[in-house]
């Protein structure tokens, strides 16, 4: 969630930063991690004031997402 609230910091308000899936027109999903996307043509309901507002997983559709970044926790 660090790398979302990050983005978040540096990206204009029209890309779209979540966590979830990607779906595509036949209901096929793809990916566990983080996506950005347009917001404008694929608004969502987040509160954006909370603290977890990246722990709801959601699905994106394909037709809108910018990039899909894979991140993995060092343990």
């Amino acid at each position: 969630m660090s790398v979302c609230k990050f983005l978040r910091r540096f990206l204009p308000l029209k890309y779209g930063i979540g966590r979830g899936f990607v779906v595509d027109r036949h209901g096929n999903t793809a990916g566990d991690d983080i996506i950005t996307y347009d917001q404008e043509l694929y608004p969502t309901l987040r509160f954006l004031d909370s603290d977890n507002q990246f722990a709801q997983k959601e699905q994106i559709p394909v037709e809108v997402v910018y990039a899909y970044i894979e991140a993995k926790i060092d343990a």
